[in-house]
């Protein structure tokens, strides 16, 4: 028997917990997410992508920044993100279940174009050197119009 948890689920929690609205203005949480997507009848043919997701909340809203990479290099070198959300309450959807639908939509036709999503399974789990974890950055600026977040990093 296998028993599946929906890993945005588990993030929405572990964010509540672990970085509360109105956090210090330098504090982030951050995660990796290690994404594979295999086609039951070819495991041997696997797309990975490695997602890296941080959340801001210095005050009432939420922040979800996302980097996705194919590299194995950690967040803290990657200086600009995407913005997902800046939304009080809509940032568990618009910020995080949709991001990862989308991809692993995305990375079904990666592994075959003609595949459809119920075709092929898509498993997401915390990368073993990503865990969640706060960290302080140096500085950041948030450009609304581009929708990226830009950090100096300690």
């Amino acid at each position: 028997m296998i028993v599946k948890m929906r890993i945005e689920h588990v993030i929405e929690t572990l964010v509540e917990a672990m970085l509360p609205r109105f956090s210090a203005d330098k504090k982030v949480l951050a995660m990796s997410i290690r994404i594979s997507a295999t086609k039951p009848d070819d495991f041997k043919k696997e797309v990975v992508h490695k997602a890296h997701i941080l959340f801001h909340r210095p005050g009432n809203y939420t922040k979800v920044l996302w980097n996705i990479t194919d590299s194995q290099k950690g967040y803290k070198g990657i200086p600009v993100w995407a913005v997902k959300s800046d939304h009080d309450s809509e940032w568990r959807t618009d910020g995080l279940a949709s991001p990862m639908f989308h991809l692993g939509c995305q990375m079904t036709k990666e592994l075959d174009p003609k595949a459809r999503p119920i075709d092929c399974e898509v498993v997401a789990r915390f990368d073993l050197m990503g865990e969640p974890k706060i960290v302080t950055i140096k500085d950041y600026k948030y450009d609304r119009d581009n929708r990226t977040f830009t950090i100096q990093w300690e």
